[in-house]
């Protein structure tokens, strides 16, 4: 108590633990908390510490969990070891701040390196197999992304790429199934079915799920309802209402809904044929990154449309050069050399 009356700021957290634990004075939690209370104010890490203890548990304060959450990072990033196990349960459980298990997994590593008093390798590698596990699904999540984004390659398809994970399918196929606030899950739960992805193969249920899909305007469930109709998976073909769908994927920027409507088009499939339309879809979807339509684009440069579009060699090589560059599935090496040589001949 002397050295708290000197202003001490170790005095007052002395003072502050002795009315916290009863030593020598009769247990008291609001004192403990005053006297925790001043010597934090002045820096004390300690006192930090245990001021976020207070603040956790409503001991001798009204809970604050948020308050709790900001005096452990403090004392943390001061290098109180005590505290930075304090600070990585609150990122684990989502106390006074967002759940943040990588910030969690962090400060248990850093607690344990600095030979903190408790064993938290149990902590460690749950969190490890979690986020080994969140990385995976991300990836799935990405892949599909990037398939409606970007196109199928040489060296990527996302039915391929899923054989990646084919040992786990049926955890991942659960964990999708089980989680609905995943970013376009029933999109990938449909293509789990279409694959027979940790799940028997069912066409008629990656139906089901593409239209659960579309139900909820995600622009990749317009499509692959689309794609259904199209092909005739999980329900008898029908090409016009193959182009609605794809015209509504379209509608709302979809790379490769854009491209398919461009071959419905070129084609007449479902609409009547209009070679300038499919042109204009294959240039919009290929300026967008969609790399099958990089192929068809310099098709149409480089043979042109009758009145409707002149030969344009340059922009052929242009987009022939580019879709071999993104790993495009045609090989275009003879048509570059042609259209190279032609242009030194003129």
């Amino acid at each position: 108590m002397k050295a708290s009356q000197q202003n001490d700021i170790n005095g007052h957290f002395e003072v502050g633990d002795c009315y916290d634990h009863g030593d020598c004075i009769k247990e008291n939690p609001k004192k403990a908390f005053e006297f925790y209370q001043l010597a934090s104010n002045n820096g004390l890490n300690i006192a930090l510490n245990q001021l976020a203890f207070c603040y956790n548990y409503g001991y001798g304060i009204k809970r604050d969990v948020y308050k709790a959450f900001e005096l452990y990072k403090k004392s943390s990033d001061n290098g109180f070891i005590p505290s930075q196990r304090g600070l990585a349960w609150c990122y684990e459980y989502g106390e006074g701040t967002q759940r943040n298990k990588r910030e969690a997994l962090k400060w248990y590593k850093l607690f344990q390196e600095n030979d903190g008093d408790f064993d938290v390798s149990s902590e460690i590698k749950l969190i490890e197999k979690e986020l080994a596990k969140h990385n995976i699904l991300d990836e799935i999540i990405q892949a599909y992304l990037k398939y409606h984004n970007l196109g199928f390659t040489k060296s990527f398809d996302f039915h391929k790429f899923l054989d990646k994970y084919k040992l786990k399918s049926r955890e991942i196929f659960y964990y999708f199934i089980n989680n609905s606030s995943i970013q376009h899950y029933k999109g990938i739960v449909g293509n789990f079915y279409y694959k027979g992805f940790g799940i028997d193969k069912n066409n008629d249920k990656a139906f089901e799920w593409y239209i659960k899909a579309s139900q909820q305007n995600d622009i990749n469930g317009y499509f692959q309802v689309g794609w259904c109709y199209h092909y005739g998976y999980g329900i008898k073909k029908n090409h016009k209402k193959a182009f609605k769908f794809y015209q509504l994927a379209a509608n709302n920027e979809s790379n490769i809904a854009t491209y398919f409507l461009a071959n419905f088009y070129e084609y007449g499939y479902g609409i009547q044929k209009d070679n300038l339309k499919a042109f204009e879809l294959y240039k919009k979807s290929a300026e967008n990154g969609f790399i099958p339509s990089q192929y068809f684009l310099a098709i149409c440069y480089e043979y042109g449309l009758d009145a409707q579009l002149q030969v344009n060699k340059r922009e052929a090589l242009k987009w022939y050069k580019l879709y071999q560059e993104n790993d495009g599935i045609y090989k275009v090496m003879d048509k570059i050399k042609n259209i190279k040589e032609s242009e030194q001949e003129e």
